[in-house]
């Protein structure tokens, strides 16, 4: 599905939740192996040391928040 739509390998997409309204987020796209390591999602990036971090913005609110891997999900 990713690849159909957004023309990405090795992707997948994930579902977060926005940290500040709530709403789930659809579109964000993330690495394959983003689900079988530990992530979370922040307002802003609390781990200056993690592994990846993917910026998102939620489309209900239009907010901006983080997704943190403390390892490399790729």
């Amino acid at each position: 599905m990713v690849q159909l739509f957004f023309g990405y390998r090795g992707c997948s997409l994930l579902h977060a939740s926005c940290p500040h309204c709530g709403k789930t987020n659809y579109s964000i796209v993330i690495p394959e192996q983003g689900y079988h390591v530990s992530f979370y999602w922040n307002r802003k990036q609390e781990n200056p040391n993690a592994a990846f971090v993917v910026n998102a913005a939620c489309p209900h609110c239009k907010r901006a928040f983080v997704i943190e891997w403390d390892e490399d999900p790729r």
